[in-house]
Parts: structure tokens; sequence; C-alpha cells
């Protein structure tokens, strides 16, 4: 007659919890670093979509018209200029800082950022970690 060894169903009972366990864990840390890369490609996009809408932001301010020929200085509004181009940099600084926390938090938490060379294009002082090799 063969022998049991003891405590084998606890034995196993633990081991398939530990590996449910893991895998649980496994989808998790799969779905939080989705949404952490996709909210830094999210926020790269909106840095550099500001950055052109404050090169375009005179052409807003005139009320006649881009297709106008005669835009006179009087339909121009300097204060207009000030005001919405100060709000337009402060979304993209409060997008830039969202960023830069992002970024490194994706590092801490998952890892190398994927495309660090597109972040470093908006954030040159970004700093990018050094991870040892596995």
């Amino acid at each position: 007659m063969a022998k049991l060894k003891k405590n084998q169903f606890q034995n196993d009972l633990m081991r398939n919890y530990k590996q449910l366990r893991d895998s649980k864990a496994q989808a998790v840390v799969t779905n939080c670093e989705k949404v952490y890369r996709r909210k830094i490609e999210d926020l790269v996009e909106r840095c550099r979509q500001v950055e052109m809408d404050r090169q375009d932001i005179i052409n807003e301010l005139v009320p006649s018209g881009l297709g106008q020929t005669n835009v006179v200085p009087s339909d121009f509004s300097a204060e207009s200029l000030y005001q919405k181009d100060m709000e337009m940099g402060k979304v993209e600084r409060r997008a830039k800082i969202e960023l830069e926390v992002a970024c490194d938090r994706y590092q801490k938490l998952f890892g190398p950022l994927k495309d660090a060379d597109s972040i470093k294009e908006i954030l040159p002082d970004l700093t990018v970690y050094e991870f040892e090799e596995e």
C-alpha cells in the first residue's frame, strides 16, 4: 500500500490558491500598466495639440475672419490674445506636470517607458531610470 504525504491536501490547496492569486495579480498589473501607458500617450498628444493651438491663436482672435485680406488692427484684441494665451499656457503646464508625474510613476511601477524619445521631445529634463537586467 502506498503512503500518502502528510498535509498533501493543504499543500495542493495552497499551491493552487497561490497560482490563482498570481494570475489575478498579473491581470491587475497588466490592466494598470495599460491605463498608465494610454494616459501617457494621451498626455503627449495633449501637449502637442496645445502647442499647435497656441501657434494658431492669432488666427482665432481676428473677428473679421481668416478669409478676408483687409484685417485692420482695430479688429485685433491684445487683451483677448493675452487671456487666451495664458489659459492655454496653464493647460499646457498642467499637462506637462501630469505627464512628468505619470512617467515617473510608470517607471517605478512597471519598468522602462515604452516611447521615451517622444516624451523627451516634450519633457527634455525627464528622468529616465535605468533598470537591472533580469
